[in-house]
């Protein structure tokens, strides 16, 4: 009797823990609701993707980088403009990006991405009049989400993206479909005022 009262006893604990095991929510899709947001463009959702993810994080004792959806979208919409042609591989579309991060993390150009973007002759006024209102591609915020999270593919003083000749000593070459050939380099030599000379 005492035997099975010991197995009915281990029986119900068993089932209590499978129990509470299936009762455990799997992790949220944070990145999912984060990237859809962003495809949207919809600012509000992806702010609150965001905060639920921090505190997420927060509470797990978490090391995974924090990401901040406003630059998760501004990125993503910038790689569309520069790098979102179907002709080019998701590693130059990385490699893109890690050009403009490298900008805001070298003290020869501003320190956001924001203020990046709006340097005066450092991209084409068309992208950045459009760059607001640009629908970001899947592919160009995926890239933007890994590069965020600390995806790199370059040398941190690659800060230059140039097609036709390299600026500067040469970290990766692509070249496309129709044969255009971009180069991505280090900057050779920092003008007097200490911005980058030859910035593209």
């Amino acid at each position: 009797m005492k035997k099975l009262l010991l197995t009915l006893a281990l029986l119900v604990l068993l089932g209590f823990l499978s129990g509470c095991a299936w009762l455990e929510k799997p992790r949220p899709d944070y990145r999912e609701r984060m990237i859809a947001a962003a495809l949207r463009g919809d600012t509000e959702a992806g702010l609150l993707a965001a905060a639920e993810r921090n505190t997420y994080l927060d509470a797990c004792g978490s090391s995974e980088p924090r990401i901040d959806f406003d630059e998760l979208l501004l990125l993503g919409r910038c790689l569309t403009l520069r790098a979102g042609d179907e002709r080019l591989s998701q590693e130059q579309r990385l490699c893109t990006g890690e050009v403009l991060l490298n900008r805001v993390a070298s003290p020869d150009f501003p320190d956001t991405l924001e203020a990046v973007l709006a340097e005066e002759g450092a991209f084409p006024e068309a992208l950045r009049e459009g760059l607001h209102g640009a629908v970001p591609d899947r592919r160009c915020v995926e890239a933007a989400w890994e590069l965020l999270s600390g995806r790199r593919m370059l040398d941190s003083r690659a800060v230059l993206q140039c097609e036709g000749r390299p600026l500067g000593p040469v970290c990766a070459t692509f070249c496309d479909r129709y044969y255009r050939v971009t180069y991505f380099c280090m900057a050779e030599a920092s003008s007097p005022d200490g911005g980058a000379a030859g910035a593209s």
